[in-house]
């Protein structure tokens, strides 16, 4: 289990402008100016601590963790802010060259893309009002549960809810799911456990939510590239590994997230 530490002055740029190099991976190097073609990178901006808005800065573990792999690599990035769903369908028409938000690799995710190493392991947890009477999973029988369209906790919401007799409602942004429980339009929701310990973390007066003991599912966390670009995925890697070698990643990773 992990604790999540506010990470509270780090300003990361939206735009990334990292490197002179010529490119390896997704991008190609222009011919005529030797410079690389600049990465378009798919995220949302609203998952904190992996990637949200502070002031008008994107930040978050996630964008951190990407910007470091391409100033490793002498890549160029930019940000391209889209809805979570939206992500993938990105990828498959090569909108975009890779996409990074906190994403479960699964089966059904590898027939359609290709995947980095993972960075991070995740799990799927459900929360509810820090004063709901919903102890157990047992007690969500006839209850209303919350989740994000097209993620992964939106599949073990509805396990959750066949199993228990809940109902799912599904929402397309992933802050949305804390307001409805914490203003009794819903009485639960999922989402990736790091969120939950980041909003009980977080909160600034009292506790408003709390996490239900029972993890419904782990699962690592990696980059997303289209399918068949096994150059992108392998200069991804190699900068992966040298930020776990020289310690920058420990460096991102303390901002953000602390083991107990």
């Amino acid at each position: 289990m992990k604790n999540i530490r506010a990470a509270a002055g780090i300003v990361a740029s939206a735009a990334l402008v990292l490197g002179l190099a010529g490119c390896t991976g997704g991008g190609t190097a222009d011919s005529s100016s030797g410079s690389p073609e600049t990465l378009k990178m798919g995220v949302i901006n609203n998952f904190p601590p992996f990637e949200y808005m502070d002031g008008d800065e994107l930040v978050g573990f996630d964008i951190e963790i990407v910007e470091a792999i391409l100033a490793e690599e002498g890549l160029v990035g930019e940000w391209q802010v889209m809805g979570f769903d939206g992500l993938i369908p990105a990828l498959q028409s090569n909108q975009i060259d890779l996409a990074v938000s906190d994403i479960s690799v699964n089966e059904e995710r590898k027939s359609v893309v290709d995947f980095s190493d993972a960075y991070y392991e995740d799990g799927q947890s459900l929360a509810v009002a820090a004063d709901s009477d919903i102890k157990t999973l047992a007690d969500l029988k006839g209850k209303t549960i919350v989740s994000t369209q097209g993620t992964n906790g939106n599949v073990q919401a509805q396990k959750v809810a066949d199993e228990y007799g809940a109902t799912v409602q599904t929402l397309t942004a992933s802050d949305a799911l804390f307001l409805a429980v914490t203003s009794g339009q819903a009485d639960a929701l999922v989402i990736d456990t790091s969120s939950i310990q980041y909003r009980m973390a977080t909160d600034t007066n009292e506790q408003t939510v709390r996490m239900l003991e029972e993890g419904l599912e782990s699962a690592p966390t990696a980059i997303a590239v289209p399918k068949g670009n096994e150059e992108l995925v392998a200069t991804l890697n190699q900068g992966l590994k040298k930020i776990r070698d020289n310690g920058k990643y420990d460096e991102i990773f303390s901002k953000y997230l602390s083991a107990e």
